[in-house]
């Protein structure tokens, strides 16, 4: 079953390109009456969330029987579609202010950025298990990509080694495209510069939200809701979507760590 699928994976990918190369999109794009511009439109984020969204919901079933493999799914979409796009915007999502940002610089910014961040989550975390210790609230769930990572430690390294390489890398490069990208990028015209970051933090905090996480929600909405803030901050600053994927990565590398620590 794996087989045929990374077959078909690889064949799609491969008319995508050539398709590409063909200028189809750019006549597929003329007649949804698309923007081919710079600017990021409402159309490019119901696009980009449609696509993303759906070929997540395709992925759970997916997952069901390859756990470690479902991401992929949602990002092979999500890379066509920003494929897709013309140059000029490609090039405003990540280095919209036309400054590019050495990957060395960006990396020194994000990783202090991290050990900025890094205290006050350890804080607000300690802080909500003490208010849950008041409540005698017994809060033993987790994350629900950590939960998955936590069932995958116990089946085989690879299929271990593969769900980590997503959650450290494909999640954080699609999500970063996906909110800071595409929609920060557009509520960013339309309201002011902070309440586009808050605005844009709020939505991204309430899509990790799942009910099979419990009371953690809440503990995980505030951590994401301070990682958001601090990733829409740096993407309004800097305009180059390089430093916001690599605090990303770095923030979910040390809840992998941790995760795996724990499980010994």
């Amino acid at each position: 079953m794996l087989l045929p699928s990374v077959f078909w994976g690889l064949w799609s990918l491969f008319i995508f390109l050539y398709l590409k190369k063909k200028k189809a999109f750019s006549w597929l794009f003329s007649c949804l009456d698309l923007p081919l511009g710079k600017s990021v439109s409402f159309l490019h984020i119901l696009l980009g969330a449609v696509v993303y969204f759906f070929s997540l919901s395709l992925s759970v079933g997916f997952s069901e029987y390859y756990p470690a493999w479902g991401m992929l799914v949602p990002a092979l979409f999500l890379l066509i579609l920003i494929l897709s796009f013309s140059s000029d915007l490609r090039r405003n999502i990540f280095e919209g202010s036309g400054k590019i940002y050495p990957w060395k610089k960006s990396f020194v910014i994000a990783f202090v950025s991290l050990l900025a961040l890094y205290p006050l989550v350890i804080f607000c975390s300690s802080l909500i298990e003490y208010f849950y210790s008041l409540l005698s609230i017994e809060n033993e769930e987790k994350q629900y990509a950590l939960k998955i990572l936590e069932d995958t430690l116990n089946q085989n390294d690879f299929a271990s080694v593969l769900l980590i390489a997503q959650i450290i890398v494909v999640i954080p490069l699609c999500e970063e495209i996906l909110y800071r990208g595409l929609l920060q990028n557009w509520v960013e015209r339309r309201l002011p510069s902070k309440l586009s970051v808050i605005f844009t933090s709020v939505i991204f905090s309430l899509m990790h939200l799942n009910d099979s996480q419990g009371w953690e929600n809440i503990k995980i909405f505030t951590v994401i809701l301070l990682l958001s803030l601090l990733l829409g901050f740096l993407y309004q600053k800097t305009r180059s979507l390089k430093i916001p994927i690599l605090l990303h990565i770095f923030f979910n590398t040390i809840g992998v760590l941790i995760e795996c620590v724990s499980h010994g």
